[in-house]
């Protein structure tokens, strides 16, 4: 097996991964919302994001930015714990544990 070969398939299980995240990131948004008893169009009245790009967060097709997440959070719908360029905890925003 070349090297391109080797570099081709490292590539397609690391694309594989990232979109694994962004399907659990993009659902774990979505849960929140709705434990907030929010629609996307009252999110986006809140957050200034538009519902289309909720929508898409929500579903996986695009990666919110820190910034993005944390805009969210300010307008308590969660709370981000520990957000990193490794990691991003969501929490709900009445839960007791404080920002890391």
């Amino acid at each position: 097996m070349s090297i391109w070969e080797r570099i081709r398939q490292a590539w397609k299980r690391i694309r594989a991964v990232f979109h694994t995240v962004n399907m659990l990131l993009g659902e774990r948004i979505r849960e929140l919302r709705e434990a907030k008893s929010l629609s996307q169009r009252e999110l986006e009245q809140r957050s200034g994001l538009l519902r289309c790009y909720i929508e898409r967060v929500e579903h996986g097709h695009t990666v919110p930015s820190l910034e993005t997440l944390e805009r969210l959070a300010g307008r308590s719908m969660f709370r981000c714990i520990g957000s990193s360029m490794m990691r991003v905890t969501l929490m709900p925003s009445n839960s007791n544990i404080s920002r890391v």
